[in-house]
Formats: structure tokens, C-alpha cells, sequence
């Protein structure tokens, strides 16, 4: 396979920290950009970061820890949680997956000897040309992902350190190692940043003591020399003679150091010129940075930035910026509009015809953003913490609810759109009348956290006539009611945490226990004995709970669990009621179960990567990350679209009207439509939005790149109420 076929323009780096590997002569860098459920790695040609190739491991696990290149830049190994894959990058092929082995990697010298961790935390050497394993024994100390190998030129000795810093017990210890035979020689405290330069001399940073050492072999002439490390540097990149240091996040150069007397030489990597705001700090601190020869790769933090840098010139040879993102898509409840939210500069949010593809406005904002059920109204966090509210596929100017000081963390709609509430990081809740922009309720107290985790800031009933909210004040009753017919606040006494409405007159709350409230008394009417609020799905009849790894039903006067339908759960990812009355469980490592509430598992689906319901036929849609599969309310297969591995799917939401679905993945979003098979909606490249729809395609042109970012919320519903949970 040809792996530079079809190979569209690398657009820039994802949000977060992409892992680098420098190719050990110089001329490329493997550049890996992980998500939950999505792992690309991309070879790049230096000094100019033109594409070569695209790998796309078939990870069970893709959590991208490492990336480590053979000695002769033939291989390259790619290590996730769950195992270690080896490729060919010039043929675009997969050379061998090694299950159960993890990162940290590294490849010995002159040679196709792979070192990695298995799940017991051994170092293994692994012949990649056979597959035989040789299991060496374990570190002296636990192994995690800052474990690093620095390999003595000949081959035959290795050193493991740990990143660490100038503070006490942050060095951790480095580890010797003989590799013919395999034994450990010699455990070193405090130090790392191991380099062995070309006479065999180990050098090493000590930076709990604030120490530079140099050993000479051993021998006649065994020797221990020691300088001081210069103030204010903490991570360390060997560049020949010189050592490299800098304050990871903080500094924006690196100081040049001579290890032999720890003097400092002077700052590198200045950039003179004005492709970006040095004025800020965060988006030009330096997160690493890895040496080949006589070129520095500098990677950049806040928005991710890529630097070439020639070490004898001091000049950077050319960089590139962090691609434009999107940080999620969503059709409105007709299914005829798709909202998306774009991460740029500044950063918008964008409307699109669903249909034609046509722009139907853009602003800048960013989310949460929320719709009311039934309704046109849009609202959406603005610049300086205003909230702006607009009518979906109007090109009126929004209106501005200003009030909150900084970041709105979420946002909900009453039942019939007249009533938004707001909660943010001043720590405030609000109720805003939004034909009057007048704020009729204002709580100084509100448990913003809650609202930032995830946990709704404000609860309406149903009818949209109350509101339940917790603070994180000290009085008696830390959660309250707002009726809105009376405008009278209430204390929901003993209450502590608001979970959800069972119906328009009873919520579950969280006090000295698990306890339904009255709404009208406000007080604790019945006791739930349940034996913890793990995850749970709520019904008027009945609530679906976590507790351990147990999954159990319970009728609310019940003191038993009227069944345990699993055991053994894995870690929690989602749980709901469907609309005929089954619960969807999905658990981490993509495992989806539809299970009756009799106990009988209808579905059980391994691959599964996101779910959403169509509550008008009762369909499941199901992706495994690049095409959607169909499922009825039984569990029985009743349909397939294909996608394509240039649309990855993280996100899957129905439209309430049934039939348009919408997803989101690796910068793009897509429309698809069961009756008419097919309608896709990308950014590839800087090329503009592309749609297809049979053979008839498409193109909208200006558009940026998309990428995509975790939604919260489960299956994207309130199980109490049914209603969409907006984004």
C-alpha cells in the first residue's frame, strides 16, 4: 500500500500534548495526535513539515503514550496502554501488534530489539522479526509514562530515569542496565536527564540537589565530577556538549548550559518574528524539546506549536500552528440545522443548512450552548461572559444577557423557552427572562464546580414551572427551589445535591441519603435504601443504579434491589433508559449492553464507540468509530451505513424529529439521513466543507479544518424527562 496516496495537507496540531519522535537521521519527525478513541500518528518531512505518510494503529486502547523510531529509521513502534504496534511508515504497513505490552518503548541500537513494560510493570525485550519475548524483571520503582531509556552508544547498556524536578522526592530514581546478559548494575537516586556521549562518559542531571555529573568509565581512571545546576531551569534536552534547560509551561527560551562547569551560555530559541503574540505566555512556553544533530524540534504549549530550529544558526527553519478545531456539532431538534462550535482565533460558533450546506450565521462564542425543546431560540456564551441568545437561521444580531463575570459553565432552557439559566465560574446561578433580557433570580452561592465536572448548575421539572439547584453554602438546606408562577424560593430541606426530576412533583436528591422530595413541602418524603448514588437512570416507577460493579433496578419504596441485572462492570462511561423502557449500559472498552428490565441482555455490542437513540421509532444508532449500525428496540440489526476512515466518529446524536443524525469526529462533522442513505458534511484540509449526497456532491468554500472534543452527558438525554441534553 502507498502510503502517500490520497494523502490530504497535514493541517496542524490537535489540542493538548502531541507526542513526538525525531527520526535518527534528522530528515522527519513522527508526530502522534491522540484522543479517546482516535489515534493518528503523522511522519513529516524536516525542516519543512510536508506530510509523508499517515498511520492509523487499530488500537483497542488508543491512549498514545510513545513513539520510538529503530536506529535505522526503517520501524517505527507506536505505544499505547493496551499494547505496542510496529509499522513500516515507507510502506504503510502494520509489521506486527504486541499485545499486552505497553509504553515506555525504546529500540537497542544497531539492531530490531524492541524494549517495552508488560502489564506487571517487566521491562521485555521483544525480537520484532520473530516475535519471541524475553522477560528481564522489574524496576526498582513503579513504572508510569515518564520513564525514559538513554542508551550508551555501544548498545550494551542502558539507563531508565524519570523526569523530575528541583524539589524533594520529584527525581525519583535511574536504574543501569547490562543487556548481555540482562541484569540490573546499579540504582542511581535523584538523577536524570542520562546522556552518554560518544566516549562512553555518562552525564546526568540531578535535580532534587541541583547538580550537573559527569562519570567516567569505569576503569583506572573511574571518576565522578560534579557542577552546579543554574537556577530556574527543571527539564533538561542534551544538544552534543551543551545541555538545553528550561521551566516546562513557563519559560518561553532555554538556556544554554556547559555541563562541565554548569555556566550558562546565553537563551535559544528567540523567536524574533510575529507569527505569534509573544506577549502570551502560555501559547509560546515550551512543553519539549527533542535534539537530532545539529536540529532542536520545539514543541510549544497552550495552542500546540511545532518548531524547526538549526542549533548553529539560532534560527527557527519553520513551524507549524495548532490545527482549527471543533469542539462539537449538533442538529437542532427538526434535524434541519447543524450547529457547530469552532475552536480558532477568535473562536465561533457556526450554523449550517443541513440540507443545502448553505452558511446560515456565524458569531463568536464558544460553548455551552443550549436550545429549548420545540424552540428556534439559540443561546450560547459570548465574549466577556455574556450569554447571547439568537433565532436559529435568522441573521438578526443575538441579544446579550449580560451579567456573569468570566466563564459560563452551562446553560438550560425551561420547557417553553422563555426562562434560561445560567450558572459560571463567579459563582453564581441565574435565571434570565429572555423576551425582557431582564435577571429575575440571582444565587451567589452555586456550586460552579459541579456545573464545570459536568453536573447540571440548575434542574428544571418537566413543565419547566420549577427549578432545583445546589449551593455550596453552610446554611441548614443546601439546595433550593425556585417556583416560578409565585417567583418565591424555597430550601429543599436536607437536601444537598439535586440529582434529577422523576416527574413534575418529586425529585431524588442527595441528603444524609438517597431520598425522594416533595416538591410542594420541599421536604423528604420517601428514603431510598440504596447503598450509594453510583451512575444512575431515572423512571417515574423505578431507578436504574451503579453501585460497586453491580448494576441493580429498584422500586423506590423497596428495601431490596427488585434485580441485578450486571455484574463485574467496568468503569461507567453511560447509562439510560430508552424510550421502550430497556436500559442502555456503556461501559469503557467500547462494551454496549441493552438489557430488559427483567434482566434479559438484548444487545451486546464490543467496538461500540458512541450511542444515541431515535425516540420515534425506538432505533439504536450505534458507531464503531467509522460507520453506524442500526439495532431496534430488541436488539435486532436493522440497518448499516458505511462511513469512510477520512470521517472518524466520537459523537453520535439523532435529531428529536427522528430520521437526520448528526456525528463528529477528527475535524469533521457529518449528516447522515436513514431514507436517503448518506449525506456528508467535511473539512478537508483548507479545501471547505464537502457534501455528498448519492453522487451528487457539494462544496461550501472558506471553511477551516474541524477536529473534535468529548461531549458530557451520557447518551445525550435527561433520563428523567427525555429531553435532549444540550450541549
Amino acid at each position: 500500500m502507498d502510503p502517500t496516496r490520497h494523502l490530504e495537507p497535514f493541517t496542524g496540531l490537535d489540542l493538548g500534548n502531541p507526542v513526538l519522535a525525531a527520526r535518527p537521521d534528522g530528515g522527519a519527525v513522527a508526530v502522534g495526535q491522540a484522543q479517546v478513541g482516535i489515534c493518528d500518528v503523522w511522519i513529516l518531512a524536516l525542516p519543512a513539515f510536508t506530510p509523508l505518510a499517515r498511520i492509523r494503529p487499530r488500537a483497542s486502547d488508543p491512549y498514545l503514550d510513545r513513539l520510538a523510531w529503530s536506529s535505522d529509521g526503517a520501524l517505527l513502534a507506536i505505544g499505547t496502554r493496551g499494547a505496542v504496534y510496529v509499522w513500516d511508515p515507507a510502506r504503510g504497513e502494520e509489521v506486527c501488534a504486541l499485545e499486552g505490552l505497553r509504553a515506555p518503548i525504546s529500540w537497542r541500537p544497531g539492531g530490531r530489539a524492541l524494549y517495552a513494560f508488560d502489564a506487571d510493570g517487566a521491562l521485555t525485550r521483544v525480537d520484532v522479526g520473530s516475535g519471541a519475548r524475553e522477560r528481564l524483571g522489574p524496576l526498582a520503582a513503579p513504572v508510569h509514562h515518564g520513564v525514559e531509556f538513554s542508551w550508551r552508544p555501544d548498545g550494551r547498556r542502558v539507563a531508565l530515569w524519570r523526569r523530575g524536578y528541583r524539589a524533594p522526592g520529584y527525581g525519583g530514581t535511574a536504574e543501569l542496565w547490562d543487556l548481555d546478559p540482562p541484569a540490573r548494575v546499579e540504582v542511581l537516586e535523584g538523577e536524570s536527564y542520562i546522556h552518554w556521549d560518544a566516549r562512553g562518559r555518562r552525564w546526568s542531571c540531578a535535580p532534587d540537589q541541583g547538580l550537573l555529573r559527569v562519570r567516567i568509565p569505569d576503569g583506572p581512571l573511574a571518576e565522578l565530577r560534579e557542577a552546579p545546576l543554574p537556577e530556574g531551569p527543571q527539564d533538561f534536552a542534551w544538544a552534543g556538549a551543551e545541555l538545553l534547560g528550561w521551566m516546562r509551561l513557563l519559560d518561553e527560551t532555554a538556556t544554554r548550559i556547559d555541563p562541565t562547569t554548569g555556566a550558562s551560555l546565553g537563551a535559544v530559541f528567540i523567536d524574533d518574528t510575529d507569527e505569534h503574540d509573544a506577549s502570551e505566555e502560555e501559547a509560546a512556553s515550551i512543553a519539549e524539546v527533542q535534539v537530532v544533530g545539529r536540529r532542536a524540534l520545539v514543541l510549544r504549549g497552550g495552542p500546540s506549536r511545532l518548531e524547526c530550529w538549526d542549533l548553529d544558526d539560532a534560527v527557527c527553519l519553520s513551524a507549524v500552528g495548532p490545527s482549527v478545531t471543533l469542539e462539537a456539532a449538533r442538529l437542532t431538534p427538526s434535524g434541519a440545522l447543524l450547529v457547530t462550535s469552532v475552536f480558532a482565533d477568535p473562536p465561533r460558533v457556526e450554523v449550517l443548512d443541513a440540507t443545502t450546506l448553505r452558511p446560515r450565521g456565524r458569531w463568536t462564542g464558544w460553548p455551552p450552548w443550549a436550545t429549548p425543546p420545540g424552540h428556534a431560540r439559540f443561546a450560547f456564551q459570548g465574549p466577556d461572559g455574556d450569554i447571547l441568545v439568537t433565532r436559529l437561521g435568522h441573521d438578526a444580531a443575538p441579544l446579550a444577557l449580560v451579567g456573569h463575570v468570566g466563564d459560563v459553565f452551562d446553560l438550560d432552557w425551561s420547557a417553553d423557552g422563555r426562562h434560561l439559566v445560567s450558572t459560571g465560574i463567579d459563582g453564581t446561578l441565574r435565571v434570565w427572562d429572555v423576551d425582557t433580557r431582564r435577571e429575575v433570580l440571582r444565587d451567589q452561592s452555586t456550586d460552579w464546580l459541579g456545573s464545570w465536572a459536568g453536573v447540571p448548575g440548575g434542574c428544571w421539572s418537566p413543565d419547566g414551572r420549577t427549578l432545583a439547584w445546589h449551593t455550596t453554602d453552610d446554611t441548614p438546606q443546601d439546595a433550593r427551589l425556585w417556583d416560578r408562577d409565585r417567583d418565591r424560593v424555597r430550601p429543599l430541606h436536607d437536601a444537598e445535591q439535586v440529582l434529577a426530576w422523576i416527574d413534575d412533583d418529586r425529585l431524588l436528591a442527595l441528603g444524609e441519603g438517597l431520598a425522594i422530595w416533595d416538591r410542594l413541602s420541599g421536604a423528604p418524603v420517601l428514603w431510598c435504601p440504596l447503598p450509594s448514588a453510583g451512575p444512575l437512570a431515572v423512571r417515574p416507577d423505578m431507578l436504574a443504579l451503579r453501585h460497586d460493579d453491580a448494576l441493580s433496578l429498584w422500586r423506590y419504596e423497596h428495601a431490596e434491589p427488585l434485580v441485578t441485572l450486571l455484574q463485574g462492570l467496568a468503569a461507567h462511561q453511560g447509562l439510560g433508559w430508552t424510550s421502550r423502557g430497556a436500559l442502555l449500559v456503556h461501559t469503557f472498552g467500547d462494551r454496549l449492553r441493552l438489557v430488559a428490565p427483567d434482566g434479559r441482555i438484548l444487545l451486546d455490542l464490543e467496538g461500540a464507540r458512541a450511542v444515541d437513540e431515535d425516540t420515534t421509532t425506538g432505533t439504536l444508532v450505534v458507531s464503531d468509530g467509522i460507520d453506524l449500525r442500526l439495532f431496534d428496540a430488541q436488539g435486532a440489526p436493522v440497518g448499516h451505513l458505511r462511513g469512510s476512515t477520512g470521517h472518524r466518529v466520537r459523537h453520535v446524536q439523532v435529531a428529536e424529529g427522528g430520521g437526520w443524525i448528526c456525528t463528529h469526529g477528527t475535524r469533521s462533522a457529518a449528516v447522515w439521513h436513514v431514507a436517503r442513505g448518506l449525506q456528508r458534511v467535511e473539512h478537508p484540509g483548507q479545501e471547505g466543507v464537502l457534501a455528498q449526497e448519492g453522487d451528487r456532491v457539494l462544496r461550501w468554500d472558506g471553511a477551516e479544518p474541524l477536529y473534535e472534543v468529548t461531549w458530557r452527558g451520557g447518551f445525550g438525554r435527561y433520563a428523567s424527562s427525555g429531553r435532549k441534553l444540550n450541549g
